[in-house]
Order: C-alpha cells, then structure tokens, then sequence
C-alpha cells in the first residue's frame, strides 16, 4: 500500500492533470464521493440528521463541499461553514461551491461559537497542503472542531497534523475516522498524528497509476509479508532451513543472547549456534536446550576480546547468517572485536544492541549489514538529538541507509525499514505489547532467521519485522497489552508465521490505523 508525501501527492495531481487529461474538478468530486461512503460506513442513517461540515479555501475545503452535496442527497440536513472568505477559493473549490449553490445550498463564513447539536462534524479545513502550525482562521477551525463530542470525520488527514511527518505543533483536530485519498500519508502512521486519525480509510479518486510512478515508500501489508516468507519443502531437513551464529552475552547480559538464539529457532531457522564468552557458555547451555553453543576467547570481565575474532569467523564460515551484539557489553575489547569481524564475516550480518555502538559505516559490504537501532541507538550513530530522529522517522531511516550503506531497521511504533537506492517500508504494527526489554533481541534473531532460509537481507528485515509485529499481535490478545514478556513473542513467532499464511484476504478499503497486524 503507497505512501506518499505532499511533494509526492502535488506532483500526482500534477501529472494526473497536466499530462494524462484528468480533470482536478473530477478528482475532487471522486473524492467527495468516497468521503460520503465513509461518512455513511462512519455514521449510518444519516438522513434527516444535522451534519456540519468546515471547509477550508484550498482543494480540501472543495473536496468538503463535494461532500455536502452527496450527504444532501442522502437527506441529511448539511450546514456549511467556511474557514476564510468564499473568494479565497481555489480555483476547483469554486466550482464545487457553484455546485452547492445551484443545488439549493447554503453556507456560513463565520465560524460559530461551537458546533452542538451534530449527528457528525467533517474536518475539511486543510489537507496535506499545510504543514507547520496552523494559522487563522484554520487554527480557530481545528479548535472548534476539537470541542465537539460527536463523531469526527477527517479528510485526507487531521487538519493540524503534518502530512509527512505526523508532528503536531499546535492546535490540532482528534478524528473518529479519517479517509485519504489515493494513498496513505506518512502523517496518519507516525504518531503523535497516527493517534489524532482515528480509523484511516484509504480511498481510490481514479487517480491513473502513473501519476504515482515516483513514490517508492509502502505499508507492509499481509500479501507481500506472505510473499517474502521462504517456503517449506515437505522433503526438507535441518540443513534446508539454514544455519545462524548468534554472537552474544556478557555478564549481567545472558538473557539477550538467548532471547536471540531462540528467537532464530521459532522464525524457522534449522540450525543455530551461540556463541559466547568462554566462561559463559556452560551458562547459556543450561538455558538454551535446542540450540548449540560454542565459546570464544574472553577477558578477564568475561567479554569477548579481539582475539575471538578467528575463533568467530571460523563459525561464521559454516553459518548462512550472523546475529551480532544482543549482550555483547561495552569496552574495548568487544569493540575492536565487532569492527573487525563485521568487516570480514563472509555472510550477512545482523547488527544489534551493544554492537551498534561499534560498527563503522561500511563501504566494502554494501548492503551485507542490517542495522536494528531503536531512536536512541539511531540518534548515536547520526550524532543527532532523539528528538530529531522522531520529528521525521522516514528520513532518519534514509540517512542512517545512506551513511552506513546498510540495511537499516529503524525501531519504534511503526518501524522504518530501508535500503541504499531502495524504496522504505513502513510496518504497521503499533503494539505496546512489544515495548519491553529484550523484544528487540527477538526481532534481530527473527531475521537472522529469514537470512539464514534464503531471504536477501532487506527482504528478510522487512518480513522479520512484520513477522515479530504479528507475534506481538498475538501475545497481546492473549494476554493483554502489558507484561509482555520477550520470551512469549519469541514462542508465538510460529503462530504469527501461520497467521500470515493464512491470510487470504486483503481489506483493500479500510485500513485500522490502530490494528497491529495490518
């Protein structure tokens, strides 16, 4: 599924109407349309019904009038109000507010003092043509619709919300549902956005498919996780389905290791290995029973040192794919270690927790390594504030690609996954379930996993993600949405793998910004 900035949408419009002969005006009155199913599916029996619906002078503004004129028929009792002057209109909005005209028609250009009294109130006030703090008399709008206590329908997006990015940075509109046009917006995935939006509605206006020939950022949706997943043969043995090092552990720091290596099994992996500090591999015997374990030379602390790096390269030969870091500790000799074998380990390499810290940006393995940063770990490597790293996810993720000439893997509530020269893919997965230690270390050993049975490493990242977001899913319902262990992510890795196999049916439709599985 599309997701496209407001560059991207304008330059959409722009072909559409510019080169492939479709009229703006007709494009608005499919949108209005649309806007009026979900109206209806938001709202039903509307008819004989107060509906307010607050337009602003741009195209969104016209897209609310067009919406007027569809509830009209349907026999609700339409008020319109007009955020700025009627002369102020843009050019299709002016033929749409003719349209409501000639059709009996009427509307308000001053804003009321509050808006009770309505079955639904519609935000058509601006659309993904703003960006920044609203100003007047949009402000005063999106205030006013804030107040109201019935439902909310938002078009194209939540006037206040950045489209590109979700940030707020003032007054903003809280909608039951929102319906977009043509293609998901960034805004209505990242939150704080994602959390105004309400159900999203995504909804075709006839747009030709080449005016959208340039966006190359996509929600992950079921179909194409199904896609990636590698395939099972019935005459299979362990050694079909991959083999994959894990290389972790330190004092105070088993459980990420394990987590990893157990994680790698339940994602389908034949065959894994643990390796780990000398003086703990008894330890991380005793608690991983279905996966090998082999030691490597370790300082006094009992952190791997850099002289493990032949011992590790020698496991690294025998292994389709590496898991590097979860529990690995910080120092030097760990460092000197991740820097070394990451440049020589002939296999894909998953780079995780402590490791981040130590990778260098890579040139000679350009796209060999996927890095897994949560915003923290990503705003270390660009040398950047947290802050910035959330303000837009989609270009953090773009950068860290770009420098490290990697795979990147960018952590959070709606993970960012991303290649040099490569489309992003945006997981849909929002679950609190998965905020909590160690889950991290269940996804770098899930897609170690898929790397191991074959996937390239971005295709593996992106089905590793939606993977570990559906297990998450799936612990959630069970057990609710906190307390969840990483453990029991790890074991429902099977079930979500199933679920996704399972899943013969796309809503191409509605899309619940709230649902984690997509």
């Amino acid at each position: 599924m599309l997701v496209a900035t407001a560059r991207e949408m304008r330059e959409g419009d722009r072909r559409a109407t510019g080169e492939l002969g479709i009229p703006g005006a007709l494009l608005m009155e499919n949108a209005g349309y649309q806007a009026a199913r979900a109206a209806r599916e938001l709202v039903p029996g509307l008819s004989g019904r107060a509906v307010a619906i607050v337009c602003g002078t741009g195209n969104n503004g016209g897209d609310g009038l067009v919406l007027a004129r569809h509830l009209a028929d349907l026999g609700a009792q339409v008020t319109v109000y007009l955020a700025g002057a009627a002369e102020r209109l843009s050019r299709d909005a002016r033929t749409m507010l003719a349209a409501w005209r000639g059709r009996g028609g009427t509307w308000v250009e001053d804003l009321p003092r509050d808006l009770e009294g309505y079955a639904l109130v519609v935000d058509a006030v601006v659309g993904t043509g703003s960006s920044g703090a609203l100003r007047s008399p949009a402000k005063e709008a999106a205030e006013l619709i804030s107040r109201v206590d019935c439902p909310v329908l938002a078009l194209d997006l939540p006037s206040g919300v950045d489209a590109d990015t979700g940030a707020v940075s003032g007054p903003a509109v809280r909608a039951s549902m929102t319906v977009t046009f043509a293609a998901l917006k960034p805004g209505l995935l990242f939150f704080p956005g994602a959390g105004l939006a309400g159900r999203v509605v995504v909804a075709g206006i006839s747009l030709p498919p080449g005016a959208l020939a340039g966006v190359t950022t996509q929600v992950v949706t079921a179909t194409q996780a199904r896609e990636l997943l590698p395939p099972r043969r019935p005459d299979a043995h362990k050694g079909s389905h991959g083999r994959v090092l894990v290389i972790g552990g330190s004092p105070g720091l088993t459980g990420a290791a394990a987590l990893a290596a157990t994680a790698a099994l339940r994602a389908g992996a034949g065959l894994v290995t643990l390796a780990t500090p000398a003086r703990l591999q008894e330890l991380m015997a005793g608690k991983l029973t279905e996966a090998m374990t082999c030691p490597l030379p370790d300082t006094a602390e009992g952190m791997v040192c850099a002289t493990a790096v032949t011992a590790a390269l020698e496991r690294g030969r025998g292994a389709s794919a590496v898991v590097l870091g979860p529990g690995l500790g910080q120092g030097a000799g760990p460092r000197e270690f991740v820097r070394a074998f990451s440049r020589r380990c002939p296999v894909p390499v998953v780079v995780d927790a402590d490791a981040l810290a130590m990778v260098e940006p890579e040139g000679e393995r350009e796209g060999q390594l996927i890095l897994t940063p949560h915003p923290g770990e990503a705003a270390r490597l660009l040398q950047c504030g947290v802050a910035e790293i959330g303000a837009d996810r989609l270009a953090a993720a773009r950068r860290l690609a770009a420098r490290y000439r990697a795979v990147v893997v960018l952590k959070g509530a709606r993970t960012v996954v991303t290649a040099p020269g490569r489309g992003a893919f945006i997981d849909p997965a929002a679950d609190p379930a998965l905020a909590a230690g160690g889950t991290g270390d269940v996804l770098a050993g899930a897609i170690g996993a898929l790397l191991a049975q074959g996937c390239p490493p971005l295709e593996a990242a992106v089905a590793g993600v939606y993977l570990h977001g559906v297990a998450g899913g799936l612990a959630s319902q069970e057990l609710g949405d906190a307390g969840i262990l990483a453990g029991e992510v790890a074991a429902a890795l099977p079930r979500a793998r199933r679920a996704v196999l399972d899943a013969r049916r796309e809503r191409p439709w509605l899309w619940d910004s709230a649902c984690p599985t997509g």
